[in-house]
């Protein structure tokens, strides 16, 4: 992405990588608790049988879900997509 910058300013693809990161960051988690399951829910107790991953699912999940926001807003980067990619 550097590497296509030009005068200062970055590459307009670097906003298409951030918008499905962002995604597959999001979806990645969201699997991963539904996959869980009940198991995802964290709590402390002693003998717990659920796997320390498992329980982890949803705070990662929960913790994912800024990613669009930070590093600018989804809809931020559609619209520099949409201008300087499509010229919309």
């Amino acid at each position: 992405m550097v590497a296509n910058s030009a005068d200062g300013k970055p590459s307009p693809a670097s906003s298409v990588l951030k918008l499905r990161g962002s995604q597959l960051q999001q979806f990645a988690t969201e699997l991963l608790a539904e996959v869980a399951g009940p198991d995802s829910v964290p709590f402390e107790a002693t003998g717990i049988s659920s796997p320390a991953w498992a329980q982890q699912a949803v705070p990662h999940y929960l913790n994912f879900r800024k990613v669009t926001i930070y590093g600018g807003s989804s809809e931020v980067q559609r619209s520099i997509i949409a201008s300087s990619i499509l010229g919309l």
